[in-house]
């Protein structure tokens, strides 16, 4: 650290003989300076170093004129010379300080002593000199004691401030990194760094080669020119933004140049500043090519034309000497298209060039690959400096376009360049998948052309833009009538017109209409039309609709079916009335239409008296006919009641409820009247419950029983008020009465039927469901020869419930299919379990009347017997052909192909069922119990068993008898000649796994 201590402008010793000499020194331009110095270093840190000047001999007067500090500011401040240095130019007067006091310690020193110091020193305006200080030691040195000296010095401070810049700015011009700068005088005498760097030439090369040769020949003659005039002594410039630079490796650069005439040593010389704009170009022509490329895209429908014009766009622009488009078709590479700048140059795909290729498809990312092993291998003396490849994948097929660059880039324009080229991808990705998506279209423009169903586009102003051949087909209308023509040419009535401009109104706010339409044809033909209604926007920013298509599906045929499906759906096909569910649905209708209104309605439900003896005596169509006469006679009396008690014909509602039952509602908004209705009514029913019906030639008389219940806005649903009418008709029967009315006692029936109800719907979903087996025997073997599944369900608390507490109600209700499909699931499963066994036995299965009439069920079945191929025995009850015998041997006949036998269960319990047996395609019959119940005690009952026999026999079908459970009856069988028997002599209902074992170990 230096301490400077000044005590007077000029010291008192000075002499007035040199005062002359002073007075010349002040007006120098140098500061001139002398001073006495204590040289000193600290006791404590070896280190540190002190000068303090204890005199100033003299100091001029230019110190102030150049700093702009005054003698008063240095003299109050003994620190100012330390404090206004440089801190970055501190260590350079330490080290110097260092030096001489190391000379003095090994009296190495020799008198004068000069020091240099060269340093920024802050003006008193904060600026910066830069200076150089000469330091003279010009009188013997002192030594005060070991570490201290005493030094009389004199010195000069020299401002080299403009020296310095122009130092600095001849630097920066000599190691600027982008700005290549050479001089010339016809050959070139100086050239900066980045000069040499460019051209790749060193500056002893440089000096033997003419200026014009670091240009492509083609251009030479300009320079040549220039470089001659400004020998001869002319002063000029010139900027040139095209020109071509050669570099020793014949590498061509764009570069701007800006060239002057300059004296270099004495001579005409020119000064060239070079900027190389090879990156920049290449990424102006790129961006040039794009807008090229775009217009391409917009013309070309052609892949192979698109290639081709693209690549000969990058070529003519300069973007690359070569261009490949190349296919990828699994696990090769293909070149499909080509183009280069000169001569063809062949690519060799070899592995390192399809690892690139790989590569860029795989990550679906644009590569710049300058990688000399890499490229010296796929482009053999090429002098190529880089390779691009950019993946170009569209749904269909995968490509890539490889482009070959002479010009050398740096690394660090990679990424811009990238920018473009990843424009450049994307608008060849589009234009491939346009031209796809053209040929799409054309194929599905042919397809909509040849649709079946009705396709067209509306304009804005409603006007018809296209139209297929289905609607021409359909309108009976041509082309030419209906293009451009407004929509409201199908159109001939004003409902349909406010149905059409509301659908309008609805599509052009931006929804899908979805509608079902009527329009005439210009034949006048009435055709419907299922219509979806789509709004079109060509921009999908834009609030307005551009187009409308309109696609519809021609449903007159449907709509017939539809009508006539909804015959059978809500009437009966024999009688004209409503069925079950339109006579439901058109009382839910009635109350729904007045439910701000009290209704009341009365509810009859008439059922002929043993309906099921006239369909034996006479077939099931025949027993229809006789049905549908008593319902004309029923019509008859119900419009004289009518007529005889003024009620309005729109107040009635009559319909077919069941296979023998009629029910006629009457409502009113009086509950007396109704109260009137009702009790009539049943008088007027009382005085005719014996109908006469005239049939075949013979009058029969028909028996009715009515049940009764009565609608009021206290009641349940309309289901529940038909079930209580039926309930109440169900107990008139069993009570033997004409009529029964329900009442709130009848409730408790109706409260068991819906607990078991809802029992077995816990149970299916659940699927609480367990089969046992009761197995038949060979009564001569006394081995099993099949097994009879029997429905078990269990209730929430896994309790067994047996099929006596809820056949009836599952036989009546919805659910018996999904109880039979859990049935066949079940089975299914004990079939998986005795053929892992090798077990196979005949398993029979019974099957209601409903599921056997149920096309549903029977394709389960069939298709489970597909699955196991195991042998399968189905048992219906007589009921099944006593009503219709030939639809009944067509499903058998069916059962029969998939290896399935039907049995007629519970024989001998109907009516006239021998009448039936040889009209009966069965394979075999299982005789009720009832034929051996007290068989020993009862001759009659061996010869009815007699009989059956042997008319079974007569007619191939095996016999199984039910029942058996003593050993007498057994034997007495044994006698007639049964071959089978079932009962509990041999075993009950048992569970699967117990089956197995009796199975696996037969006693």
């Amino acid at each position: 650290m230096f301490k400077i201590i000044f005590n007077s402008r000029m010291s008192e010793k000075n002499n007035n003989e040199f005062s002359h000499i002073f007075d010349i020194f002040s007006y120098l331009p140098v500061v001139i300076y002398q001073v006495k110095n204590r040289l000193s270093i600290s006791s404590k840190n070896k280190d540190l170093f002190q000068i303090e000047t204890i005199e100033i001999n003299y100091l001029n007067d230019y110190l102030i004129e150049l700093t702009g500090w005054q003698y008063q500011d240095i003299i109050q401040n003994p620190k100012w010379w330390l404090e206004n240095i440089h801190p970055e130019d501190i260590n350079i007067i330490i080290e110097n300080t260092n030096h001489l006091y190391q000379n003095i310690l090994n009296q190495t020193i020799k008198l004068p002593y000069k020091i240099k110091h060269e340093y920024r020193f802050k003006k008193k305006d904060q600026s910066w000199l830069y200076i150089l200080d000469i330091f003279i030691i010009i009188e013997n040195i002192e030594k005060i004691n070991s570490y201290e000296y005493i030094l009389n010095a004199t010195g000069l401070w020299i401002d080299i401030s403009r020296e310095q810049q122009y130092y600095e700015i001849f630097k920066a011009i000599e190691e600027a990194p982008f700005l290549a700068i050479f001089i010339h005088q016809g050959k070139y005498v100086y050239a900066n760094k980045s000069a040499i760097d460019w051209c790749g030439y060193s500056m002893e090369e440089l000096k033997n080669l003419n200026a014009e040769e670091l240009v492509v020949p083609e251009q030479r003659k300009y320079f040549t020119g220039n470089i001659e005039k400004r020998l001869k002594g002319e002063k000029f410039q010139f900027i040139y933004d095209n020109v071509k630079g050669l570099t020793k490796n014949q590498e061509i650069r764009d570069l701007m140049v800006i060239s002057y005439s300059i004296t270099y040593n004495g001579k005409p010389s020119g000064i060239l500043f070079t900027l190389d704009q090879t990156e920049k170009k290449l990424y102006e022509k790129l961006f040039y090519a794009l807008k090229d490329i775009n217009q391409t895209i917009i013309r070309v429908l052609q892949k192979e034309d698109l290639f081709n014009e693209i690549l000969n766009i990058l070529i003519q622009k300069e973007i690359c000497n070569n261009a490949y488009i190349i296919i990828k078709e699994a696990p090769n590479y293909k070149i499909t298209a080509q183009k280069h700048k000169t001569s063809e140059q062949s690519l060799s795909l070899t592995d390192p060039c399809k690892n690139i290729l790989e590569a860029s498809l795989k990550k679906n990312q644009i590569q710049i690959i300058d990688k000399k092993e890499f490229i010296n291998k796929v482009f053999p003396e090429q002098h190529i400096y880089l390779c691009i490849t950019i993946p170009l994948i569209t749904p269909k097929e995968e490509y890539i376009l490889l482009l070959t660059i002479k010009e050398k880039i740096t690394e660090d324009y990679f990424p811009k360049l990238i920018e473009l080229y990843e424009d450049l991808k994307e608008d060849i990705e589009f234009a491939l998948l346009k031209i796809q998506n053209e040929k799409l279209m054309k194929l599905l423009l042919e397809a909509v052309s040849k649709s079946p169903d009705w396709i067209l586009v509306l304009n804005p102003d409603q006007s018809i833009d296209f139209c297929n051949d289905s609607v021409i087909s359909l309108s009976k209308y041509n082309k030419e009538e209906l293009l451009n023509h407004n929509y409201d040419i199908f159109i001939h009535d004003s409902l349909s017109k406010n149905l059409f401009l509301t659908k309008w109104k609805e599509v052009t706010q931006g929804n899908i209409v979805n509608n079902i339409t009527s329009y005439f044809s210009k034949d006048g033909k009435l055709f419907f039309l299922d219509e979806t209604w789509i709004p079109v926007k060509f921009h999908p920013k834009s609030n307005q609709i551009d187009k409308v298509v309109v696609l519809a599906k021609d449903i007159t045929k449907e709509r017939y079916l539809q009508e006539q499906y909804h015959k059978t759906l809500y009437y009966d096909i024999i009688t004209g009335l409503f069925n079950r569910n339109g006579f439901t649905e058109s009382l839910k209708a009635l109350i729904k239409s007045y439910k701000e209104i009290n209704i009341y309605i009365s509810l009859f439900i008439l059922d002929i008296d043993n309906f099921t003896y006239f369909k034996h005596l006479f077939g099931a169509e025949n027993g229809e006919t006789i049905f549908n006469l008593f319902v004309e006679k029923i019509k008859v009396l119900l419009e004289q009641f009518c007529n005889q008690y003024s009620i309005r014909e729109d107040f009635v509602i009559m319909g077919r409820t069941g296979g023998d039952e009629i029910a006629i509602a009457f409502f009113d908004f009086n509950s007396t009247l109704i109260d009137n209705i009702t009790k009539n009514f049943i008088t007027f029913l009382e005085k005719n419950s014996f109908l006469k019906i005239h049939f075949n030639n013979q009058f029969f008389d028909i028996f009715f029983r009515t049940g009764i219940s009565i609608y009021n806005k206290d009641s349940n649903h309309i289901e529940d008020i038909i079930d209580y009418a039926t309930t109440a008709l169900q107990f008139a029967k069993k009570e033997d009465l004409n009529y029964k009315i329900f009442k709130p006692e009848l409730k408790n029936f109706i409260t068991s039927y819906t607990e078991t109800k809802q029992m077995i719907i816990n149970a299916i979903n659940k699927k609480n469901m367990v089969i046992y087996y009761q197995p038949y025997y060979n009564i001569e073997q006394q081995s099993i020869a099949g097994l009879e599944a029997l429905m078990r369900l269990k209730d929430d608390n896994n309790q067994l419930i047996m099929p006596g507490t809820f056949i009836d109600v599952l036989e009546e209700s919805q659910l018996l299919f999904d109880a039979e499909l859990l049935l066949l699931e079940k089975i299914s499963f004990f079939i998986k379990q005795l053929k892992s066994e090798n077990l196979s036995i005949p398993i029979s299965i019974n099957i209601s009347y409903k599921s056997f009439k149920n096309e549903q069920f029977i394709k389960q079945l069939i298709d489970l017997q597909k699955s196991f191929q195991y042998p399968l025995i189905i048992e219906i009850t007589e009921r099944l052909f006593a009503e219709d015998i030939n639809t009944c041997n067509n499903i058998i006949k069916e059962l029969e192909k998939a290896n399935i036998k039907t049995y007629i269960d519970d024989f001998g319990t109907g009516y006239s069922s021998l009448i039936y047996l040889d009209k009966l395609y069965a394979h075999g019959i299982k005789i009720d119990k009832t034929f051996i119940d007290g068989i020993d005690q009862n001759n009659k009952k061996l010869s009815i068993l007699k009989t059956i026999f042997e008319l079974a026999k007569q007619l191939t079908m095996t016999t199984i008898i039910e029942g058996i459970e003593t050993k007498s009856q057994l034997q007495i069988l044994q006698q007639l000649g049964a071959k089978y028997g079932q009962g509990y002599f041999f075993n009950k209902p048992i569970s699967d796994n117990i089956i197995i074992e009796l199975l696996k170990h037969p006693k």
